[in-house]
């Protein structure tokens, strides 16, 4: 959030140790009040860590409605959006905000996960292009 790691991808807090919450309010630091955890903009990593762990590494996104590869998942690859949930379309309008209007889904470079994911289920998985061409 604002400090980047040597290779510029962007620093977390550590979900396991006692301030697992990055936090706007003083710059990107890391903490472990509510106000560090549940402020609009802030990330409980915590939070993240534990459901990606609980399911194996397979959902794709992010409880806090965060997506791209700004928004990365513990294992690096860029957050997706829920594509069953109410917000499926990744918008890079706000740094990478799930939403669901015709601007977060249809702008140029936003991504329809629930187009995507339907098409591929549609296939049984078999499918391997995405109608987005990417």
């Amino acid at each position: 959030m604002g400090n980047p790691l040597p290779d510029n991808s962007p620093a977390e807090c550590d979900p396991d140790g006692e301030n697992p919450c990055c936090s706007y309010r003083w710059g990107g630091m890391c903490g472990n009040t509510a106000e560090d955890c549940s402020c609009n903009g802030c990330v409980d990593y915590s939070v993240i860590y534990r459901d990606w762990r609980e399911s194996g590494g397979k959902i794709k996104w992010r409880y806090d409605g965060r997506c791209g590869r700004w928004n990365p998942l513990p294992d690096n690859s860029p957050g997706e959006c829920d594509p069953d949930g109410e917000n499926p379309c990744c918008s890079y309008r706000w740094g990478g905000m799930c939403g669901n209007t015709a601007e977060d889904c249809s702008c140029n470079g936003c991504v329809d996960y629930s187009v995507i994911y339907r098409d591929w289920r549609e296939s049984g998985g078999k499918r391997k292009w995405r109608y987005d061409g990417r």
